[in-house]
Order: C-alpha cells, then structure tokens, then sequence
C-alpha cells in the first residue's frame, strides 16, 4: 500500500518542521517539496528585505545627519567649502539650508 503525504497547513510551521525532524528517521512522511521551497523562498525575501530596507534607512538617517551637521556649521558662519569637506553634501544642497 503506497503511503500518503501528510500535510500541515502553512500556518503552523515549526509544528511542520519538529514533525519532520522527528518522523523523518521513520520515513513515515512526505512532506511536499513545492511547500518548503516555497516556504524557504518567503523567508530569503523576508531576509533580503530586511536587509534592503535597513541599509536604506541607515543611508536616510546619514542624509539628514549632514544636513542638520551643515545647517549648524552655516549657522555658526563656516565656509561652504569646509562644510562640504565635512558633510560630503554638494554645494547645491548647502545654498538650501
């Protein structure tokens, strides 16, 4: 008699995951391949996500670092050329604070 698989619903993955580690030993499971490479798939989007969105929100908060850094040289009277030298903010950006 063929063995059925057995399924889990995806909301219950570590269930899914321990169930497998431990019945895999048996071979008593199937679990389906097209579920855990979509399931694997979600989670490298997740982490590659994660990593695009912190890496973009560490260069927005460095932005507005150089300019509050450039507002307060120009507010203390340094010269544009040094502010720039500081900040690495063009001059263009400099003339609008």
């Amino acid at each position: 008699m063929a063995e059925q698989p057995f399924y889990l619903p995806d909301s219950c993955p570590h269930i899914q995951e321990l169930l497998q580690l431990f019945y895999c030993s048996f071979g008593c499971l199937h679990f389906n391949s097209v579920d855990t490479a979509k399931k694997e798939g979600r989670a490298e989007g997740r982490a590659e996500g994660l990593k695009e969105g912190h890496e973009k929100g560490i260069a927005e908060g460095e932005q507005r670092k150089n300019l509050e850094n450039a507002r307060n040289f120009k507010a203390l009277g340094v010269s544009v050329d040094i502010i720039m030298k500081a900040t690495g903010l063009t001059i263009e950006e400099i003339e609008k604070l």
